[in-house]
């Protein structure tokens, strides 16, 4: 029986392929959409709104401009580089690409890539996508450890 998110470990890759340029060329496709796209050595976005008359305005200047140097720490800070990373070569390679983004304690966020036929994905009338789908196994660990409740540190007086 096959369990989701789970594959034959130890099968050598790559061992009939002849000619290695498809590979090449997806690798450089990928690097190359992570150099122009979301480069982590350079500022990739400013924050600004649709009002222009409201963005002219200094205080929300200064706000938008803070507010975008802290989103470029917390992704720097983060793995989200690493993810964007393998969803340029999921994207190169498939057309399509897909990252979580959970909240974290320590990194503010963590990403999770996932690859193609690990989720399902449904749209709108408008090709929105609204929905992701997707079955992994956890052990029984990892689940209390995801999703435990912090304990209450109010201990309980004894009543005599």
């Amino acid at each position: 029986m096959t369990y989701p998110n789970q594959m034959a470990r130890g099968d050598p890759l790559g061992s009939r392929i002849i000619n290695e340029t498809p590979i090449l060329a997806h690798r450089t496709l990928a690097a190359g959409l992570m150099a122009g796209l979301t480069s982590p050595a350079r500022p990739w976005f400013r924050l600004a709104l649709r009002d222009f008359s409201s963005a002219e305005n200094t205080p929300v200047k200064l706000w938008l401009d803070e507010v975008t140097r802290r989103i470029q720490v917390v992704l720097s800070q983060s793995n989200a580089y690493n993810c964007l990373h393998v969803i340029y070569e999921e994207l190169a390679c498939f057309g399509t690409g897909c990252m979580l983004i959970e909240d974290d304690f320590e990194d503010v966020i963590r990403c999770h890539t996932l690859t193609v036929g690990e989720y399902f994905l449904a749209s709108t009338y408008r090709d929105e996508i609204d929905t992701l789908y997707r079955e992994y196994v956890l052990t029984t660990g990892q689940i209390v450890e995801r999703f435990q409740v912090a304990p209450n540190r109010k201990k309980k007086r004894k009543e005599r």
